[in-house]
């Protein structure tokens, strides 16, 4: 597809660029290979596509959940309608007791606290400071930069306060680095610990044990709220840590003061984390295996007449899981690969039909994707009809297998019949069919109807000729098909009235809407995919179209040779059992170029011809270009597929032979011999029946002109000899037909001629008068005598004379 549509548009941007240098005319005879449409409907990828997505659709409405029982629509407070027993050994979740039990888990989780790295930070420089406030009270300018106002104000204080011995000890730690490096270790290890405050300890004093976060945001262990140090028990721990590394005579002094200073420096640094406690108390809620309450079979679940609850709700919604797990019998993954298989078998097997009869459509992606898109659509609206259905059926109390009567089961086929054919429409019908039977659980009952419905609504329709005769065809064909295949349900009703009433507004409102959706959908799918239907093509049969009254104006002798070969072409489609519409359409059309030089064509120049002075060549090139010139003007005009194939098949490759000859007589000895393939069509060969008939149709019209008196034995002999030379010119290699065929189209063209050419016989003169048999003289006599003066006399007895 992707090289089709760039070969598409490198042509048009190079003829662009040639256009507005003006190497080129701004108009181009086109074919249809170079249009945007042929590109596209030749893609293989766009079948692929549709292909993939009719696969899809039916795996999807295949795989839905099954429909609720009519007893899942009870609602708390009301009244039972009836008693439920359970039809099986089931478990449900109790929320209540699982919320109780999820409770407890979120209880038992520990509070989690963060180490504040700020704090930390702070407990560190305020050390620092005093540190080197006690080495030199009156510190340099640069020095005291390094510290706010306020904190140095705190730690003066705080050295203003020591003794003289105990500040010698403080500035004999702040001069010694290494005792120094290992005091401010020994308090960072402690601060990383974890040091809380004495009022939290005792508020959290009912709670065992906490989760320490990291001040890199990792979760510790647990541990004991009491382990944990107070400002004091860590002033403490680091004071004698720290003062085991002096002599014993001096280690009692040097550890008090190393107390009071790590007691100044030291604040709690523990902060109570409730994101992560929250956090981890929800997954251990999630943790907790919900509470299962047993219900046995045999089980009361609700008691007509009884009050229904919330819990009662409960039971129910789980009673209605259970039961929709057993009908369907598998699993979702079986279901979906069974569903997968079953709609790729039928799809292989719908395909390999409408290969075998219609390899036309497989091979194009316009086809396919009307054959794919009216599948999809009629799938989903099935799907939607069985959805409604059960919402409207217990209100309304319809009976349960009337849904048949819901569901558009003849569109398929009442849409592709006249869209592609009978044969493609039925096949695609029955896919359908088989699709709906299984999206209401193997309906047997659904098949049937689907089958019948198919097979009739598709055969009496398929010959409609006009929108409105193909409206009420639909109509009526399925509403009585519906009526009659739900007749065996009335003797099966206690109340036959009720179900004749239902039965017959259900089929009245089926058939109208398939009648009204088949036919907006058919202006739909002729509007957008360009689609060629016998209703469509019977309003170009119309003769005020421009074109053909272009023909009649400017090329009358072209127009009377489209209508004779018209009439062939039809008459021969019906013998063969091709769509005679077709071939009246394409060949109402086949000539339109001819109107760019009608005066070079002898049926529109009785008088003399034009050719006299061209060159064989460029005689040959004006009569060849008529084909290029009709496929410009249909595409121009946006006429269907059909008129452009006739239009540029229908003189296939074959040879302008009265030019070929003459250019032969006419070369000179010196010049090179003449190329026969400049004097031959461009093709392509004539492929449809309709256009292989519009072919041999045109040919055989303008050579029986040449005929004197013709008879049927000459007319006969004539077309024989005309399709003989067509296949062993190999005219006909690509054409859709048999030799039996062909000899039933000779039969036809014979029949059809001989009374088209038939001759009138000889009327004898009147001898009386000689010049009698002029008219013009008689009507000049008769005038002469209508003008002598007659007499008459009025009512007055007055005579007047009058002319």
């Amino acid at each position: 597809m992707l090289s089709s549509l760039f070969n598409f548009f490198s042509k048009w941007k190079t003829q662009r660029k040639m256009e507005k240098k003006g190497l080129v005319g701004s108009r181009k005879l086109r074919k249809q290979e170079e249009t945007l449409a042929t590109a596209i409907d030749k893609s293989k990828t766009l079948g692929f596509i549709i292909l993939t997505l009719t696969w899809l659709t039916c795996i999807g409405v295949l795989t839905l959940p099954a429909q609720k029982n009519s007893f899942s629509q009870l609602v708390a407070g009301q009244l039972a309608p009836e008693t439920i027993y359970s039809q099986m050994d089931f478990s449900y979740e109790d929320d209540n007791e699982t919320s109780k039990i999820q409770e407890k888990a979120r209880s038992q989780v520990s509070n989690y606290y963060q180490i504040d790295q700020d704090i930390n930070t702070e407990c560190l420089k305020q050390l620092d400071q005093t540190f080197i406030e006690a080495l030199n009270r009156f510190n340099t300018e640069k020095e005291q930069k390094q510290y706010s106002i306020k904190e140095k104000d705190i730690v003066s204080k705080f050295i203003g306060k020591l003794t003289v011995e105990s500040l010698s000890i403080v500035k004999l730690l702040s001069q010694n680095y290494g005792q120094r490096k290992n005091f401010r270790n020994e308090l960072d290890i402690t601060l990383n610990k974890g040091v809380m405050p004495k009022n939290e300890i005792n508020k959290y004093s009912s709670v065992q044990s906490v989760q320490l976060v990291d001040t890199m945001g990792r979760i510790r262990n647990a541990v004991e709220i009491s382990s944990i140090p107070s400002p004091n028990g860590a002033a403490q721990l680091i004071s004698s840590t720290v003062g085991n590394n002096f002599s014993l005579e001096n280690r009692n002094k040097f550890t008090q003061v190393f107390n009071d200073l790590a007691l100044f420096v030291i604040k709690g640094n523990l902060n109570f984390n409730k994101a992560v406690t929250e956090r981890k108390r929800t997954e251990a809620a999630k943790l907790v295996s919900p509470y299962m309450e047993e219900v046995t079979q045999g089980e009361i679940i609700i008691n007509r007449n009884a009050r229904v609850t919330n819990q009662d709700l409960i039971k129910l919604k789980a009673y209605v899981g259970k039961l929709r797990e057993r009908d369907s019998k598998v699993n979702f993954i079986n279901k979906l690969m069974d569903s997968s298989v079953i709609c790729l078998m039928l799809m292989i097997l719908i395909g390999v039909f409408i290969y075998k009869i219609h390899p036309e459509v497989m091979q194009s992606s316009q086809k396919m994707w009307v054959i794919g898109t009216v599948v999809i659509l009629s799938i989903l609206l099935n799907q939607l009809a069985i959805e409604l259905f059960n919402k409207i059926s217990p209100t309304l109390e319809i009976p349960p297998f009337l849904v048949l009567q819901f569901m558009m089961i003849a569109l398929p086929a009442v849409l592709l019949t006249v869209l592609i054919g009978f044969r493609v429409g039925l096949s695609c019908g029955l896919f359908v069919s088989v699709v709906a039977a299984l999206q209401l659980g193997n309906s047997f009952d659904m098949l049937i109807t689907g089958l019948f419905a198919t097979c009739v609504t598709g055969v009496i329709v398929r010959d409609s000729t006009n929108y409105r005769t193909y409206f009420v065809k639909a109509f009526v064909s399925v509403w009585l098909i519906l009526l009659f295949i739900n007749m065996s349900h009335f003797w099966d009703s206690a109340d036959t009235g009720v179900m004749t009433l239902w039965t017959l507004s259900l089929s009245l409102i089926n058939a109208l809407v398939t009648a009204i959706a088949s036919l907006l959908l058919l202006f739909v799918y002729e509007s957008i995919f360009k689609v060629t239907t016998n209703m469509s093509l019977m309003l170009l049969c119309d003769y005020n179209h421009p074109l053909l009254k272009r023909l009649q104006l400017e090329a009358p002798g072209t127009y009377h040779h489209s209508l004779m070969v018209s009439t062939l072409a039809e008459h021969a489609a019906q013998d063969i059992g091709a769509n005679p519409i077709k071939a009246r359409v394409g060949a109402l059309f086949h000539d339109i170029g001819k109107l760019s030089k009608p005066e070079y064509f002898a049926e529109n120049n009785p008088g003399g011809t034009k050719h006299d002075e061209l060159h064989p060549r460029m005689s040959a090139l004006v009569i060849i270009n008529h084909v290029k010139e009709g496929v410009d003007l249909a595409l121009k005009y946006k006429m269907r597929k059909i008129i452009r194939d006739s239009i540029e098949q229908h003189h296939g490759t074959d040879l302008v032979y009265f030019f070929y000859r003459r250019a032969c007589a006419e070369r000179k000895p010196n010049e090179p011999p003449v190329d026969e393939a400049e004097y031959r069509y461009p093709g392509p060969l004539p492929k449809e029946k309709e256009v292989v008939l519009i072919s041999l149709a045109d040919c055989c019209e303008a050579a029986t002109r040449t005929l004197q008196k013709p008879t049927p034995a000459k007319i006969e002999a004539l077309i024989w000899e005309i399709f003989r030379k067509r296949i062993r010119d190999g005219q006909l290699d690509d054409a859709d037909l048999t030799f039996g065929e062909l000899a039933q189209v000779k039969d036809s063209f014979v029949r059809t001629l001989s009374t088209m050419r038939h001759a009138r016989i000889e009327y004898p003169k009147d001898e009386i008068e000689e010049d009698e048999d002029d008219l013009f003289v008689a009507a000049q006599k008769i005038s002469r005598t209508n003008e002598e003066p007659t007499e008459r006399i009025d009512k007055k007895g007055d005579t007047t004379e009058r002319t």
